[in-house]
């Protein structure tokens, strides 16, 4: 009984220091889950300025990031090319162009008598874009969901067939 639960825990529960993965899985693992929402938040910069001229409303805006990262989703599930997804995390889920393009677009907003609008991309930056992080990680849960695993282990079974200790003996 102890085990079931054990493994159901394993099974539930992605950590970075699980010992089911190896360092450069958890690398590919993050690259291909982070992406979505990396795009996701860009989407919604790129939408700032659409916002800020009354062409979007908040909740288009709002609605429209979360459906790039809904979209970029089902593009790495079910298009999945590791180079892909390797070139465009570079691109678009480094720190340091992703502190650049925020405190760029911050800045131009603030100079521009739009500081609300400077305060939403920081805000953005500093919350890890998680307000259109949310259709993406949902898309995840969903497609994953007959694994019964973590979305994140489902990646490397879905893709690699792999296989874990725990699948075995649980409830």
């Amino acid at each position: 009984m102890v085990e079931r639960a054990q493994n159901d825990a394993d099974a539930s529960v992605y950590t970075l220091g699980n010992p089911f993965t190896t360092t450069e899985e958890k690398l590919e693992i993050e690259r291909w889950y982070q992406l979505p929402m990396d795009l996701g938040g860009y989407s919604f910069l790129a939408g700032l300025f659409y916002y800020g001229s009354g062409d979007l409303t908040g909740w288009q805006l709002f609605l429209a990031a979360n459906v790039v990262g809904i979209v970029a989703a089902m593009f790495c599930w079910f298009a999945y090319s590791r180079v892909l997804v390797a070139s465009l995390f570079v691109l678009f889920g480094s720190s340091l162009v992703s502190w650049a393009v925020h405190l760029g677009v911050a800045a131009w907003f603030f100079t521009h008598s739009r500081p609300w609008l400077g305060g939403f991309a920081l805000a953005n930056q500093f919350t890890g874009g998680m307000a259109f992080s949310v259709g993406a990680m949902l898309f995840y849960q969903v497609i994953t969901r007959r694994y019964r695993i973590h979305p994140k282990y489902a990646f490397l079974k879905h893709f690699y067939a792999k296989t874990y200790p725990f699948e075995n003996n649980r409830a």
